[in-house]
C-alpha cells in the first residue's frame, strides 16, 4: 500500500476525509484455485503446514542495455522488487497460511545504472546514437528471503525482474505433514497434490484442474 504505516495513515485519513473507499487491488488472490488450496490446508489434509517455497520473477530488467524506466526510480515507484513482486506472493500467502512473523532478507541491486533514453518504455532496449547518460538505479531488482509464519510454517522467498527467460514465474509449493499442493502461474488452473491416497498407494503427485464449470469460478 505505501513505504511506510505513516504514509499508509496518510492515504486511510484522506480518503476518509473525502467519504470514498480505498482498494489495494491484489488481483492474483482473487483466483478461484486458490479457495481450493486453502480448504486443503483448512481441512488438515495435507496436515500440519511444514514449508512454502515462494517465486515470482521477470526478465524485464534482466539486460544491462535496458534503459532506465520509472520502476529503477525509488520515488517513483515507492520499491523495487519487493515493492513490485514480492508484494503479490506475501498477499497470496496470508490468504492460504496466515501472517508472517518473523524475517530475514536481502535485497540487491544487480545493474547499478542504466541509460537514460528519452521515451523508454518497459522492456525497450532502445538503440541510440552518440553519448548516453547513465542514471543510477536505486531500487532493489532481487530479493530472497526467510520466512517463519505464525503458525510456525517455514518460508522461502525469491523475487526478481533480472531473471533471463522468465516472462512471469509465479508459483508456491505447501509442504505439509500429511501433503504437499503445488500451483504454478504458467498452467493457472491447475494444482498438483500429492496427500491421502496418493501417499498410501505410492502414486506421486495427481493434478486437479479446474475451471467454470466449478462453483468458485461463481463466487
Amino acid at each position: 500500500m505505501a513505504r511506510s504505516a505513516a504514509k499508509s495513515r496518510e492515504m486511510a485519513d484522506a480518503t476518509k476525509a473525502k467519504g470514498v473507499h480505498m482498494l489495494v487491488g491484489y488481483n492474483y488472490v482473487q483466483h478461484p484455485i486458490h479457495a481450493i488450496t486453502r480448504s486443503l490446508i483448512e481441512s488438515g489434509e495435507l496436515g500440519d503446514l511444514v514449508s512454502v517455497r515462494l517465486a515470482n520473477s521477470t526478465d524485464f530488467l534482466a539486460a544491462a542495455e535496458a534503459p532506465f524506466v520509472w520502476r529503477c526510480d525509488c520515488e517513483a515507484a515507492g520499491g523495487g522488487a519487493v515493492g513490485d513482486l514480492a508484494v503479490h506472493l506475501l498477499s497470496l500467502t496470508q490468504f492460504l497460511i496466515g501472517d508472517v512473523a518473523e524475517l530475514f532478507g536481502r535485497l540487491e541491486m544487480v545493474v547499478k545504472e542504466r541509460r537514460v533514453i528519452e521515451g523508454a518504455t518497459l522492456g525497450k532496449e532502445m538503440q541510440v546514437s552518440g553519448p548516453v547518460k547513465m542514471r543510477a538505479v536505486d531500487n532493489d531488482d532481487v530479493a530472497h528471503a526467510l520466512l517463519r509464519f505464525e503458525n510456525r510454517c517455514l518460508g522461502i522467498l525469491e523475487v526478481g525482474c533480472v531473471h533471463h527467460g522468465r516472462k512471469l514465474e509465479f508459483t508456491y509449493d505447501i509442504i505439509g505433514t500429511k501433503g504437499s499442493v503445488k500451483w504454478d502461474y504458467d498452467r493457472m488452473n491447475e494444482l498438483q497434490m500429492c496427500a491421502g491416497a496418493d501417499l498410501a498407494h505410492g502414486c506421486g503427485v495427481r493434478r486437479i484442474e479446474l475451471g467454470p464449470a466449478d462453483p468458485t469460478y461463481g463466487l
